[in-house]
């Protein structure tokens, strides 16, 4: 901003002209200009932005369940940001045409779906996942453990059961398959609960990326009905397998 001279070459003048404007008490302000590379740079930018939207929208419909019952309110946005420090890991697509298939989607190893709730946190036991690719089975293995000592449950619970879901997702197309498991409701009191293996079986000899997270869920048992807590805050789930083709 600056003020005219009077005298100056600019002297009288009101109103704009080429980009400079000048009002009625001589002040001068000029509209900042593009540098040439800006437009470019904000496209490209926005393209990727975009990229990593639609992975975001094709990732959380492949775990419907657990995305209901188990996450916050910004998981979303969570999300997107992981999708987007993958395509940043992109190495071989040019600025603009980076995506998570080219980068690294392994960075959505451990994604906690509520991050008010963390899924080794609520549960201190070993669970783990394995992939067959040929027959699109898989496994998740819950070691034995003891409800009191391992899970750590919202008041006035009284069962607690977990939840199983894997999914491939073809992100070039924006498809996706999905299948779930659940194990039994247990009680939630003192005593050994015997390890258990949760199946799920994906189509066989998929290329897609996969992806496994298992969830908890609590309830109350009410004259022998069991309710879902509905405070969500305690439900917790968390991705345990990435399995991507190179």
């Amino acid at each position: 901003m600056a003020t005219i001279v009077e005298g100056s070459l600019l002297s009288g003048i009101r109103g704009t002209v080429a980009g400079i404007t000048v009002d009625k008490n001589g002040i001068v302000r000029q509209k900042a200009q593009r540098g040439p590379s800006t437009a470019p740079r904000s496209l490209e930018n926005q393209q990727e932005f975009s990229s990593a939207g639609k992975a975001t929208k094709i990732f959380r419909a492949s775990f419907p369940n657990l995305i209901a019952k188990a996450s916050d309110k910004f998981s979303a946005s969570r999300i997107t940001q992981k999708m987007r420090e993958a395509i940043s890991l992109d190495t071989v697509s040019i600025r603009g045409k980076r995506n998570v298939l080219d980068g690294e989607l392994s960075v959505l190893q451990g994604f906690e779906f509520n991050r008010n709730s963390i899924f080794n946190a609520v549960f201190i036991g070993s669970v783990s996942a394995t992939l067959n690719r040929t027959t699109g089975a898989v496994s998740i293995s819950i070691d034995a453990f003891d409800p009191i000592l391992s899970v750590f449950a919202p008041e006035g619970t009284t069962h607690f059961q977990f939840i199983a879901e894997g999914a491939s997702i073809d992100f070039s197309n924006e498809q996706k398959s999905t299948q779930k498991a659940l194990s039994n409701i247990k009680p939630f009191q003192a005593g050994n609960v015997a390890s258990e293996n949760l199946s799920i079986v994906l189509d066989g000899n998929e290329t897609a990326p996969v992806f496994v997270a298992i969830g908890i869920e609590f309830f109350q048992e009410i004259n022998g009905e069991k309710y879902p807590l509905q405070n969500m805050t305690f439900n917790a789930a968390k991705v345990i397998l990435v399995d991507v083709l190179v």
